[in-house]
């Protein structure tokens, strides 16, 4: 049986470090989410993906399927 607050291995505890810093910060943006990332423990890095690609799907899928009745 767990203790309440205690982790079972060590990526476990890199959440629970990050946890409790994330719940005493502010995050506004990507940014500031990350800095909570890199400064809740020594072994926690953030790692960024790429800006996302907005796509028009209703153009793209147009050529393939027909619209259903109802579904937007």
């Amino acid at each position: 049986m767990q203790i309440p607050g205690h982790a079972r291995c060590l990526v476990d505890g890199g959440f629970a470090h990050l946890k409790q810093r994330y719940r005493k910060s502010d995050c506004d943006t990507l940014d500031q989410l990350q800095q909570v990332v890199d400064v809740s423990s020594s072994t926690n890095e953030a790692v960024r993906y790429p800006a996302w690609t907005w796509r028009n799907w209703k153009s793209f899928l147009s050529a393939k399927f027909r619209p259903v009745r109802g579904v937007r």
